[in-house]
């Protein structure tokens, strides 16, 4: 499947967002993509409400298409902090390498036609197109 949306939704005065960028980027160069072949996205959640009309598990939470990198589905929505799992420890921010394997995990899914690829109308956050850090 082609890959058409990277989201990151985040919380105000997420410490741990500038790490998720730089990530997002190095993943990116990893899957040969940049930002012209790909709709980059920040979301801005401000509470509860609007971590459960976006879907968000945590903040900073990563999408591919609309996909959690982890692959993960919870019953509560929040935009707390999230913790990641790798390699047998938890920790604040997603890595490059994390979000690279979900890239090619969605790369890896059959096309299907017509499928629209995003969240919807509703957003309580606030939506702007995501910049990469330089190199």
């Amino acid at each position: 499947m082609k890959i058409q949306q990277i989201t990151v939704l985040y919380a105000s005065g997420d410490a741990n967002l500038d790490e998720t960028r730089m990530a997002v980027g190095a993943a990116m160069r990893q899957a040969g993509l940049d930002g012209h072949q790909v709709e980059l996205t920040e979301v801005l959640v401000f509470d509860k409400r609007g971590a459960n009309a976006e879907r968000m598990i945590g903040s900073p939470t990563v999408r591919v298409n609309d996909l959690d990198i982890e692959g993960r589905t919870v019953a509560v929505y929040t935009n707390k902090p999230r913790q990641y799992q790798i390699d047998g420890r938890f920790v604040a921010a997603p890595t490059a390498e994390l979000i690279a394997e979900a890239i090619a995990r969605v790369q890896a899914l059959p096309e299907r036609p017509g499928a629209a690829v995003g969240v919807g109308e509703v957003s309580l956050g606030k939506r702007v197109p995501a910049q990469l850090p330089p190199i």
